[in-house]
C-alpha cells in the first residue's frame, strides 16, 4: 500500500462461510477459504457475479499444531 496507494489491502477472519458471503455481497474481491465453496456459494457468485465462476487458486496451506499440558491426564475433561 505504500509504493500504491490507490490499492488497500484489509485481512479479516471468520471462516470460509465469511469469505464467500464477502465475495457474493461484493465488499471484497479476494478471499481465503480453508475449504472448496459449496454449491450454493458458488450459485450465488454466479449471480452476483454476472455468471462467471468464483476462480479456486490455491495459494498455500495451512499447518495445525495442537498442545497438550503434560499435567492433563488422559480421561480427564
Amino acid at each position: 500500500m505504500g509504493a500504491h496507494k490507490d490499492v488497500k489491502i484489509q485481512v479479516s477472519g471468520g471462516g470460509s462461510g465469511s469469505g464467500f458471503a464477502a465475495l457474493q455481497s461484493q465488499t471484497t474481491d479476494l478471499c481465503d477459504a480453508s475449504r472448496p465453496a459449496k454449491a450454493a456459494e458458488i450459485a450465488k457468485c454466479r449471480v452476483v457475479l454476472a455468471a462467471s465462476v468464483p476462480p479456486n487458486t490455491r495459494w498455500a496451506l495451512d499447518g495445525l499444531s495442537v498442545y497438550v499440558n503434560p499435567a492433563n491426564t488422559p480421561g480427564q475433561n
